[in-house]
């Protein structure tokens, strides 16, 4: 049996990775870095703001780095600022559900304010986060008034796909400051980082797989209630984390799933067994095996079909009928070669094309009336013919030797002799039916009543 041993090579990294933008103008992007658990990277955006609220910000466009240049907004009251609303724009322009704002004061010193640190509430995906119009919506009140909403967008994104977006994070430079008894509002800049995982995309030509197959895949039966073993085995070489790693192995018929199982990757064994229940019936079914990542298939591992077939005392019944056909084709062969063999045999010992005529028709007679007295009787036939004078018979195969009386007679007493031994009477006939063999047969009969007298004497 060939083995081979299979290996995956599989190098599954994920790392989490963010990117940040600054709101402003529409400048070359430049990195920076801001210890917030995602790596970040700052981008233009395109800043608007909208009613509800009836204050609008001043210069909103100056939200583009943190340079000290500010937007502002007048409250038109002497009471501190409070967040209103931060809550995500989704990429159909759709204002998100869930609000992270800050309950806290707004405060003198300008310093970064963050919102939020998961998902905001939605399944976001890489595409949701590239659509410029995704974004950030921001609003702020004094209790008394509420200023427009502002709204940051088009942050210029390149998250790749397919990756799982795992949380969001804007950040706020702002600070207050009372100016004419008026308390005015500044924010210096808005920042977005999204952190996000990768999704290794895993196929064929990315994770080198070789099969290994234990064993040939054909002619491959299983009785219902027995185990089909699968002939494969697989090794895991790596050291990093394989949790998304599995092979599913299903047994079908007709595309219909009769049997699913999943193995994680860590607990595969050399050769994987399945039982096939005591209630499937006999017939072909198709065995497969599929890498999954992720619980998606990547590359098909195995396919291959097996027989389901009874058993009686423990044989397959094709084997039982195989092996009654060879037995029964083994006996015609021996029966044949018996019968051939004893023809031949026999036709020897009943040929006399060497006897000269008219000696030749009585040796034919004798030898055919010995031919019967055997197979009645067995070699106690030859044991007779001993006592019968002027006849010598060979007593392996009960050929005539000589005739050494008249022949008729020698017919005669060993008719008569079998006759009174053994209750039972012979056939008389010759093998051609001319007149001279004719008148042969009928000379033994005319002396079968004179020896019957003969011997009713003695």
């Amino acid at each position: 049996m060939k083995k081979i041993v299979v290996g995956f090579i599989i190098y599954f990294c994920f790392s989490s990775i963010a990117h940040a933008a600054n709101f402003g103008e529409m400048a070359t992007s430049t990195s920076t870095a801001v210890d917030l658990g995602c790596t970040k990277a700052t981008s233009p955006a395109t800043v608007m703001q909208s009613a509800p609220g009836n204050i609008v910000w001043i210069n909103p466009n100056n939200i583009a780095a943190e340079d000290g240049i500010e937007a502002s907004l007048d409250s038109h009251s002497a009471k501190d600022l409070k967040d209103v609303s931060a809550r995500l724009i989704l990429a159909d322009g759709t204002i998100g559900l869930v609000d992270k704002s800050n309950t806290d004061k707004w405060t003198v010193v300008s310093h970064n304010v963050s919102y939020g640190s998961d998902i905001w509430g939605v399944n976001l995906t890489s595409k949701d986060i590239n659509d410029p119009h995704f974004g950030f919506a921001f609003q702020i009140g004094s209790g008394i008034t509420n200023s427009y909403v502002l709204k940051a967008t088009n942050f210029g994104f390149h998250i790749p796909s397919p990756s799982t977006v795992t949380g969001v994070i804007v950040e706020v430079k702002r600070r207050e400051a009372m100016s004419s008894g008026q308390m005015i509002g500044y924010v210096d800049q808005i920042r977005m980082s999204i952190c996000y995982k990768p999704s290794i995309v895993a196929t064929v030509d990315r994770l080198p797989i070789i099969l290994a197959k234990v064993g040939s895949l054909e002619n491959i039966r299983v009785a219902p209630g027995e185990f089909l073993s699968i002939p494969m085995t697989l090794q895991v070489m790596t050291t990093m984390p394989i949790s998304d790693a599995a092979m599913v192995y299903q047994i079908r018929s007709n595309n219909r799933i009769l049997i699913k199982e999943i193995d994680d990757i860590k607990t595969l064994k050399a050769v994987k067994t399945i039982q096939i229940p005591n209630t499937v019936a006999p017939g072909i079914y198709e065995a497969t095996a599929t890498f999954l990542y992720e619980e998606k298939p990547v590359a098909n591992m195995l396919n291959f079909h097996f027989t389901v077939e009874n058993k009686i005392a423990g044989v397959f019944v094709s084997q039982l009928m195989y092996s009654g056909v060879m037995l029964f084709l083994f006996c015609m062969v021996v029966t044949i070669a018996i019968y051939l063999f004893s023809f031949r045999r026999k036709k020897a010992s009943t040929d006399y094309s060497n006897i000269s005529e008219p000696d030749r028709e009585y040796y034919e007679i004798i030898s055919d009336m010995l031919t019967q007295m055997h197979d009645s009787i067995g070699d106690k036939a030859y044991k007779m013919v001993e006592g019968i004078a002027g006849l010598t018979v060979d007593k392996t195969n009960g050929r005539i030797v000589t005739i050494s009386k008249d022949p008729s007679e020698v017919a005669s007493v060993l008719y008569i002799k079998y006759q009174n031994v053994f209750k039972k009477k012979l056939k008389i006939a010759t093998r051609s039916h001319n007149k001279k063999t004719t008148d042969n047969a009928l000379t033994i009969e005319n002396n079968l009543g004179k020896f019957e007298k003969y011997f009713s004497k003695k």
